[in-house]
């Protein structure tokens, strides 16, 4: 199950749920009531992702994950686990704002915050407080959010999750028309990606920040940073991504 969160979190669905699936008939046949509880919230946190090209849920997926999440947290009452209580409400409020009722999915996250808050566990407000700058992806509320979770990663020196929230915050506030401070994130969240060595990570920081310079006209930073894609591309003999950047260095004279 935790090869399958793993993946879940890398973006392949797919073998996520492959993975659930084998381990929910093992700990079933185990009766292995917490683990199964943990790997059920698990997928229904699966069922809730939104498809590439859709802007929520389907019903059959929003049907099983509500399924999944009920036994969860059933499970969790039953054995007193209060953190597994407040992640499946987590869950619950994640299904509803991917179905479409942010109202609803945003009192649920709200309360899960709040319970998080008080057993004290900073790693789950900060992934908490994620999920609620994405409940308002689309509004200054969510900036509200993400910077509170940023004070939370770095309070607990969670560098991996401090990168991903500047990312996050630095896409709303590009999303709201505040570039430059948009710009600033993404920057941070370039030195902590270098920091961390993690070269597609690296990569992708400045590609969003050769988009970002452009639109405030500072070509000189533009071809510095498309100069660090080149180098990148050259060291993964990488001619695509190579070539990409020669033709935005020519853009940038």
């Amino acid at each position: 199950s935790e090869l399958g969160y793993v993946l879940m979190r890398a973006g392949d669905c797919d073998r996520a749920r492959e993975h659930f699936e084998q381990g929910e008939q093992v700990l079933l046949a185990a009766e292995d009531g917490h683990a199964l509880a943990t790997l059920r919230c698990r997928m229904g946190l699966l069922f809730s992702v939104v498809k590439e090209g859709a802007s929520k849920i389907t019903a059959e997926a929003a049907e099983t994950a509500s399924e999944k999440i009920a036994q969860s947290l059933e499970a969790s009452e039953k054995h007193g686990n209060k953190i597994g209580i407040a992640l499946c409400i987590e869950a619950q409020g994640l299904s509803w704002c991917r179905r479409g009722d942010q109202n609803k999915g945003i009192q649920k996250l709200r309360l899960a915050l709040d319970m998080l808050r008080e057993l004290g566990n900073k790693q789950l407000q900060g992934d908490c407080l994620m999920n609620l700058g994405e409940a308002f992806l689309h509004s200054p509320q969510g900036v509200v959010h993400l910077e509170q979770c940023l004070v939370v990663r770095r309070s607990s020196a969670d560098l991996v999750g401090e990168a991903q929230c500047l990312q996050a915050l630095g896409s709303l506030h590009t999303y709201l028309g505040n570039t430059r401070a948009g710009t600033k994130c993404w920057q941070d969240s370039l030195n902590l990606k270098r920091e961390l060595m993690d070269e597609a990570g690296v990569k992708e920081c400045l590609q969003h920040l050769c988009a970002l310079y452009t639109q405030l006209e500072d070509y000189s930073r533009v071809s510095d940073y498309v100069g660090q894609l080149r180098d990148i591309a050259q060291a993964q003999n990488d001619f695509d991504a190579e070539a990409q950047a020669l033709i935005m260095t020519g853009r940038c004279h």
